[in-house]
C-alpha cells in the first residue's frame, strides 16, 4: 500500500486530502504496469498543477476513492500514452 508525494510543497497531506476532496478541472494521468505485454496495472500518478504530484498503488486502501477522479466526466485528462493507459485501467 502506497501513497508517494513528488513536489516540494511543506504540507503534502493537505494536498493529498484536497485532490480527493476537490473537483479538478484538468490533471494529468500516467499509469504503471508490469510491463507492455503485462499490463497489470500497479499503480497510477497524477499531477493536478504540473509542479506536483502523487503515485498511488492499486492495493491502496483509498485508491478506490482516488480512481473516482478519473471518472468524473467534467475533469479533462491528460495522459502520458493515453491508448496505453486507458488499455490498462480498463484490463
Amino acid at each position: 500500500m502506497t501513497v508517494a508525494y513528488y513536489g516540494l510543497a511543506p504540507n503534502p497531506q493537505e494536498l493529498w486530502d484536497n485532490l480527493l476532496t476537490t473537483h479538478h478541472t484538468r490533471v494529468g494521468v500516467d499509469t504503471e504496469t508490469y510491463s507492455i505485454q503485462d499490463i497489470t496495472m500497479l499503480g497510477v500518478g497524477i499531477s493536478v498543477d504540473g509542479e506536483t504530484g502523487f503515485y498511488i498503488t492499486t492495493d491502496d486502501p483509498q485508491f478506490d476513492r482516488f480512481i473516482n477522479i478519473l471518472r468524473d466526466p467534467d475533469t479533462f485528462k491528460v495522459y502520458h500514452n493515453a491508448p496505453f493507459d486507458l488499455r490498462a485501467m480498463r484490463g
